[in-house]
């Protein structure tokens, strides 16, 4: 079984899940400070870095960024390490989705094409982040985020 992780700057993930407008249950409780992020989120990238040293287990992460300023040779490299083939569809994903009726609390972002004002984004709130950064810092580390 394949396992394909999309990795994004820790830093971009705590905005993210922060400011996200979601109906409140016992997972996105975490969402409700930075603290309690940033430990769902060291949780969740500890389970990670120990399944991907799994042998025999072929798994590939590709990064936000990455993704979003090469879409279609980023998409195209996750496509194929699943075994599928690339389809010129893939990279207007946003105009079929604006003829579905989606249930999503991004439905906005999926119905527009990739962009990139999410990268970087922490860095306007990094007053507000600077007592978690250290707890992000190995994560920042591993995942090649300087």
């Amino acid at each position: 079984m394949p396992v394909l992780i999309m990795l994004r700057d820790p830093r971009d993930v705590i905005i993210s899940c922060y400011f996200q407008n979601i109906l409140l249950n016992t997972t996105n409780a975490n969402f409700l400070s930075f603290e309690r992020i940033a430990k769902h989120y060291a949780d969740l990238m500890e389970v990670w870095l120990a399944v991907r040293q799994w042998k025999r287990l072929p798994w590939l992460e590709v990064r936000y960024e990455d993704l979003v300023a090469r879409l279609i040779s980023e998409g195209r490299r996750a496509t194929e390490f699943l075994s599928l083939c690339w389809d010129t569809e893939q990279e207007r994903f946003f105009e079929k989705s604006r003829t579905k009726q989606l249930y999503s609390p991004n439905y906005v972002e999926v119905t527009r094409p990739v962009y990139s004002d999410a990268v970087g984004r922490w860095r306007v709130y990094e007053e507000y982040l600077a007592p978690i950064l250290p707890s992000l810092e190995p994560y920042c580390q591993r995942f090649g985020y300087t």
